[in-house]
Protein backbone atom coordinates (compact mmCIF):
# COMPACT_ATOMS: atom_id res chain seq x y z
CA UNK A 1 0.00 0.00 0.00
CA UNK A 2 1.33 3.42 -0.94
CA UNK A 3 0.07 6.54 0.78
CA UNK A 4 1.06 10.13 0.14
CA UNK A 5 -0.29 13.17 1.90
CA UNK A 6 -1.02 16.51 0.28
CA UNK A 7 -2.62 19.11 2.54
CA UNK A 8 -5.70 17.43 3.97
CA UNK A 9 -5.90 14.44 1.65
CA UNK A 10 -4.28 11.02 1.30
CA UNK A 11 -3.85 8.90 -1.82
CA UNK A 12 -3.98 5.17 -1.13
CA UNK A 13 -3.37 2.21 -3.41
CA UNK A 14 -6.12 -0.20 -2.46
CA UNK A 15 -7.80 -3.34 -3.74
CA UNK A 16 -11.51 -2.71 -3.45
CA UNK A 17 -13.80 -5.71 -3.09
CA UNK A 18 -16.52 -5.60 -5.75
CA UNK A 19 -19.74 -6.81 -4.17
CA UNK A 20 -23.18 -7.29 -5.64
CA UNK A 21 -26.53 -7.86 -4.01
CA UNK A 22 -27.98 -11.33 -4.37
CA UNK A 23 -31.13 -12.91 -2.92
CA UNK A 24 -30.86 -15.66 -0.33
CA UNK A 25 -33.98 -17.69 0.56
CA UNK A 26 -33.75 -17.23 4.34
CA UNK A 27 -31.64 -14.09 4.71
CA UNK A 28 -33.11 -11.97 1.93
CA UNK A 29 -30.72 -9.72 0.04
CA UNK A 30 -27.04 -10.12 0.94
CA UNK A 31 -23.77 -8.81 -0.52
CA UNK A 32 -21.69 -11.33 -2.44
CA UNK A 33 -18.03 -10.71 -3.29
CA UNK A 34 -17.47 -11.23 -7.02
CA UNK A 35 -14.11 -9.61 -7.80
CA UNK A 36 -11.42 -7.22 -6.66
CA UNK A 37 -10.67 -3.84 -8.24
CA UNK A 38 -7.19 -2.32 -8.04
CA UNK A 39 -7.59 1.39 -7.46
CA UNK A 40 -5.90 4.45 -6.03
CA UNK A 41 -8.26 6.23 -3.67
CA UNK A 42 -7.91 9.82 -2.66
CA UNK A 43 -9.62 10.68 0.60
CA UNK A 44 -10.13 14.04 2.28
CA UNK A 45 -9.54 13.89 6.02
CA UNK A 46 -10.13 16.31 8.87
CA UNK A 47 -9.64 16.31 12.64
CA UNK A 48 -12.57 15.76 14.98
CA UNK A 49 -12.24 16.73 18.61
CA UNK A 50 -12.05 13.78 20.97
CA UNK A 51 -11.98 10.98 18.40
CA UNK A 52 -10.10 9.79 15.31
CA UNK A 53 -10.10 11.82 12.10
CA UNK A 54 -13.09 11.64 9.81
CA UNK A 55 -12.51 11.06 6.11
CA UNK A 56 -14.40 10.68 2.87
CA UNK A 57 -13.33 9.54 -0.59
CA UNK A 58 -13.08 12.29 -3.18
CA UNK A 59 -12.10 10.22 -6.21
CA UNK A 60 -10.65 6.91 -7.34
CA UNK A 61 -8.26 6.12 -10.16
CA UNK A 62 -9.15 2.78 -11.72
CA UNK A 63 -7.19 1.59 -14.74
CA UNK A 64 -6.04 5.12 -15.51
CA UNK A 65 -9.56 6.57 -15.31
CA UNK A 66 -10.54 8.96 -12.53
CA UNK A 67 -13.99 8.27 -11.10
CA UNK A 68 -15.86 10.76 -8.92
CA UNK A 69 -19.36 10.93 -7.52
CA UNK A 70 -20.26 13.33 -10.34
CA UNK A 71 -18.41 11.68 -13.24
CA UNK A 72 -19.97 8.19 -12.98
CA UNK A 73 -22.70 7.63 -10.42
CA UNK A 74 -22.93 3.88 -11.07
CA UNK A 75 -19.18 3.24 -10.67
CA UNK A 76 -19.13 5.55 -7.62
CA UNK A 77 -21.93 3.52 -6.00
CA UNK A 78 -19.81 0.38 -6.44
CA UNK A 79 -16.80 2.15 -4.93
CA UNK A 80 -18.84 3.30 -1.95
CA UNK A 81 -20.22 -0.22 -1.44
CA UNK A 82 -16.68 -1.62 -1.60
CA UNK A 83 -15.54 0.93 0.97
CA UNK A 84 -18.41 0.01 3.30
CA UNK A 85 -17.58 -3.68 2.90
CA UNK A 86 -13.90 -3.18 3.80
CA UNK A 87 -14.38 -0.11 6.00
CA UNK A 88 -12.62 -1.32 9.15
CA UNK A 89 -9.43 -2.30 7.34
CA UNK A 90 -9.15 0.86 5.25
CA UNK A 91 -10.14 3.11 8.18
CA UNK A 92 -7.43 1.57 10.37
CA UNK A 93 -4.79 2.19 7.68
CA UNK A 94 -5.91 5.76 7.06
CA UNK A 95 -5.97 6.56 10.78
CA UNK A 96 -2.49 5.04 11.22
CA UNK A 97 -1.07 7.08 8.33
CA UNK A 98 -2.60 10.26 9.74
CA UNK A 99 -0.91 9.50 13.08
CA UNK A 100 2.38 8.77 11.29
CA UNK A 101 2.26 12.10 9.45
CA UNK A 102 1.35 13.95 12.66
CA UNK A 103 4.30 12.42 14.52
CA UNK A 104 6.70 13.23 11.67
CA UNK A 105 5.63 16.88 11.53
Amino acid sequence: MYIKQTDDSLSIDWTLPLCIRKPEPVLGWILAHVADIDATLTVRCWPVEGRPHDWEPTHARIGGVIVTKDSDTIAWALIERALRTGFQAIDMRIQQRIRDFAEAA
